[in-house]
């Protein structure tokens, strides 16, 4: 996660980014050097939460200035490294469905919310939800076919079902 914004002003001196854990974090864990050049609209550091363990996080910009003063600005963040929850509902390995349309519906779910699921079938995007229960109508074609659907959360994190295949008479 890129940390951007401004480290600069009257009297700067340095300025260091920390984040520590939870709401009201107790200690701080420093990230990268301590910098003496002032920045403005610019990355000041890179946060790692691949690392972290899931949920909030404060991070602390303390910008020092000249004869001893500090300057302090805190803004929260949530890591989330866990991948979505996806399982296609109410389909058996190498079920026939019936020729028209034919509905998709997965059960997915996530710690944080699941913002999209998106179907293919024999490889081919089929369709898009993203909204619970996650359905998608598709004309079914003679044949034998494989569907597969993937969850994303709004983290980025995404799961993906295993491919079932059936088929259509």
């Amino acid at each position: 996660m890129e940390v951007l914004g401004s480290a600069t002003g009257d009297g700067f001196v340095s300025y260091v980014v920390e984040y520590g854990a939870g709401a009201t974090p107790t200690a701080w864990i420093r990230i990268g050097d301590v910098v003496n050049e002032p920045r403005e609209r610019a990355r000041l550091a890179i946060v790692d939460t691949i690392q972290l363990a899931d949920g909030p996080y404060q991070l602390r910009l303390t910008i020092e200035r000249t004869g001893g003063l500090r300057e302090m600005v805190y803004r929260r963040f949530v890591a989330d490294n866990s991948a979505p929850s996806i399982a296609l509902a109410g389909l058996v390995p190498n079920a026939t469905l019936p020729r028209g349309q034919a509905a998709f519906e997965v059960a997915a779910s996530d710690d944080t919310r699941v913002s999209s699921v998106t179907y293919e079938i024999d490889g081919a995007f089929a369709g898009a939800s993203r909204t619970a229960p996650y359905t998608i109508a598709w004309d079914a074609v003679p044949g034998q076919h494989r569907i597969k659907a993937v969850a994303q959360d709004s983290a980025g994190n995404f799961a993906e079902t295993e491919v079932i295949a059936f088929s259509v008479p």
